[in-house]
């Protein structure tokens, strides 16, 4: 059995239409021949229509390919100036261009070349393709910060999106700052400031201020919950650096997610705080939020490196909180609170957790413990027993190599 975990909502369903469906071999496929893959990503789409499709970085002796199938819509987001669907691997970048890293943004797509210079490609309603506007294209075109000068020395991207759109971009630079693109209407980009006129920033901005500056921390990533369609994205940074490691600071869209007490939005990064917050045991290791598109199942839980799960949300996601209490008090539904993990066994300590994201009834998390087994809280049609009820507690559902029956 894996010793990692699957993020759930790559289901066959939903990437099976352009050749992308992920328990096919493509290895040695179209432009993949004589390549090693050292790399992967997949967008999947809204109930299978919007954007299915698959970037893959390979290697050879020569230096590092790019290559793309799947379905590219109307926005190009190939970047190979046309849009036409590809069912087999298809090499998108020149000799001349070597990527290091690939990117799902929606319906943009980014990737970082071998110097660290950023470019995307696809749709650009938000600016998130930092060119200064917001037009689409269907080549690759280089971020910048503003009309003359490019954004350089990037580590990784981390793009928000639902529906297909790319709401807000963020890169991450090899000094430890962060920087934002895109909209900005509602403060999303963490800046301090709501824009209006225009709504977006169309070029790369840094994050600065007491509030927000990160450029003295180790970013180790920057993860997105998004509900529904629109604008309504979490952002959730995890820190590491001298004072700040296993910490963590939110902004954007708040049904209960930043953890700060309250469920008001945030336009700067902020600490979580109230309820357990200050009691969190350990340095925290991963952060996993979890939404469902239309039933308002809205919730993060956050492993430490004790083993120690926390989770927090808005009122709707009590069934997937895993902390055993049927009605939370407005309080409660807005701060951190320990995960019951009354039911584990000795000798088993949780070491992943990962979550079910769908457009379906994928209503739970998964918890991956040092002895490869598995336990499970929220709908149990999503973990495997194909029925329709909850479990409010985190329980086995494959323990000592065999599933658990209901």
């Amino acid at each position: 059995f894996p010793v990692t975990i699957l993020n759930s909502y790559l289901k066959p369903s939903y990437v099976n239409s352009y050749g992308t469906a992920p328990w096919f071999q493509i290895s040695g496929k179209g432009s993949l021949s004589g390549k090693t893959v050292i790399d992967i990503d997949v967008c999947a789409g809204a109930n299978g229509v919007l954007e299915e499709n698959l970037f893959i970085l390979t290697q050879t002796s020569s230096g590092n390919n790019l290559h793309a199938c799947g379905y590219q819509g109307s926005y190009g987001q190939f970047g190979v100036g046309n849009t036409t669907n590809y069912n087999t691997p298809t090499q998108i970048l020149s000799n001349n261009l070597t990527a290091s890293k690939i990117y799902n943004g929606g319906q943009t797509w980014y990737w970082i070349s071998t110097t660290g210079n950023l470019y995307g490609a696809g749709l650009n309603h938000y600016g998130t393709l930092a060119k200064g506007d917001t037009i689409a294209s269907n080549t690759w075109v280089q971020a910048k910060v503003d009309s003359s000068t490019y954004l350089t020395n990037v580590r990784s991207v981390h793009a928000g999106h639902n529906g297909g759109n790319s709401y807000q971009t963020f890169a991450i630079k090899n000094d430890n700052t962060v920087w934002g693109v895109g909209l900005n209407s509602s403060g999303r980009l963490g800046l301090g400031v709501n824009d209006t006129t225009p709504p977006e920033r169309s070029y790369f901005t840094q994050l600065t201020g007491s509030d927000n500056n990160f450029s003295a921390s180790n970013i180790t990533t920057i993860t997105y919950y998004s509900y529904n369609t629109g604008d309504y994205n979490t952002y959730i940074a995890l820190l590491t650096g001298s004072g700040q490691t296993g910490s963590i600071k939110s902004w954007g869209y708040n049904p209960g997610l930043i953890g700060d007490g309250t469920s008001s939005d945030r336009n700067v990064p902020t600490s979580p705080s109230g309820g357990s917050a200050s009691e969190i045991a350990g340095k925290i290791v991963k952060v996993i939020p979890k939404f469902h598109y239309s039933s308002g199942m809205n919730d993060v839980v956050i492993l430490t490196d004790e083993g120690k799960l926390y989770s927090t949300g808005n009122g709707s996601s009590r069934l997937t909180r895993g902390i055993n209490k049927e009605v939370l008090s407005t309080n409660e539904e807005t701060t951190y609170q320990k995960v019951d993990l009354s039911q584990l066994e000795a000798g088993d300590t949780i070491i992943d957790v990962t979550s079910g994201n769908a457009y379906t009834s994928h209503w739970a998390y998964y918890a991956l413990t040092n002895k490869g087994n598995i336990l499970s809280w929220g709908h149990y049609y999503a973990n495997g027993r194909q029925v329709n009820f909850y479990s409010l507690l985190p329980e086995y559902i494959y323990k000592d190599g065999k599933f658990i029956p209901f």
